[in-house]
């Protein structure tokens, strides 16, 4: 069976971003405080701090710039930019009875989420998203979408159709 795209977005996580800068600003405050530092020890302290900061930093704006979603006619694939953190499920692993559009709390925040009970939540700003239950896995997925009801209307045809 030849795949054919139904729904894609590129959703980016400005959020992230700003964070991401965030912590690489703080960073290189750090370094420069530590220039005038007597203290061996202290210089080595900052230094190794400003390098973690900036870490953290680069690794969030490599991971969690852009979350791309994609629905085929066999699968649905949800990905953060270079596909280190991603969801790719078949359309026959899905439950259709429990494909929902639900609010997610602002206190679960942004990006890669994961719950007690093994649920994953992907997003890139606040508000509804669409879930459903993996069947395999007996999980949960949530995606905030750019347009979760036409994602959800999509999503239950296709697996209609299978």
């Amino acid at each position: 069976m030849t795949e054919k795209v139904i729904y894609e977005e590129v959703q980016q996580a400005n959020l992230a971003k700003v964070i991401s800068y965030v912590f690489i600003f703080l960073s290189f405050l750090i370094l420069l405080a530590s220039y005038g530092l007597e203290n061996q020890e202290a210089v080595v302290g900052s230094v190794f701090t400003a390098i973690f900061l900036g870490g953290i930093g680069l690794f969030l704006l490599k991971t969690m710039a852009n979350l791309k979603v994609k629905l085929t006619n066999t699968h649905l694939d949800i990905a953060f930019d270079n596909r280190l953190f991603y969801a790719k499920i078949p359309l026959e692993d899905i439950d259709v009875n429990s494909v929902e559009v639900k609010p997610i709390p602002k206190i679960y925040g942004i990006g890669l989420r994961y719950d007690f009970k093994g649920n994953v939540i992907f997003n890139t700003r606040f508000g509804k998203g669409l879930q459903f239950k993996q069947i395999s896995k007996n999980k949960y997925h949530s995606v905030v979408a750019k347009d979760n009801e036409r994602l959800l209307k999509e999503l239950k045809k296709q697996i209609n159709t299978k």
